[in-house]
């Protein structure tokens, strides 16, 4: 029954966001995997293959290269090199499941730059230091 009650969870917002996101952005090449409690699919369109993704009841949006087959960072970790509406005390930004869908389609245009083969080496460079910093909260830095 839990089962079910995730598949139609995911489902759901699957329609509500992300379906929404692939027909505004003419995203193609559909993927999906499930496991224990988890789901993702994803789209492709040009250098970029975007993510959501259902787990024990919280969801996300990813974003990755389209070569990579895997997401690289969440939408809310990519927000984080714009203008943000919003951060929490700690500098993180927390986007709604509206509102990440929202980024994707207002910043399209130079998130292709970002995943673009001239310009992804200095994506995967920033998303490795962002990495970095996260982790030395938890470790007191170097």
């Amino acid at each position: 029954m839990a089962a079910d009650s995730t598949s139609a969870d995911f489902a759901a917002l699957r329609s509500k966001y992300f379906d929404t996101l692939c027909g505004s952005l003419g995203l193609t090449n559909p993927r999906s995997e499930s496991g224990s409690g988890y789901m993702r699919v994803s789209s492709a369109g040009e250098n970029i293959r975007a993510y959501f993704e259902y787990e024990r009841g919280l969801s996300w949006f990813g974003i990755g290269s389209v070569a990579d087959g895997v997401p690289m960072c969440s939408v809310e970790e990519l927000a984080a090199r714009f203008p943000r509406p919003r951060v929490l005390a700690e500098g993180h930004v927390r986007l709604s499941l509206a509102e990440q869908r929202a980024f994707l389609e207002t910043n399209w245009h130079t998130l292709q730059t970002m995943f673009s083969p001239a310009h992804l080496a200095e994506t995967r460079k920033w998303q490795l230091s962002s990495l970095e910093k996260y982790w030395e909260q938890f470790t007191g830095g170097s």
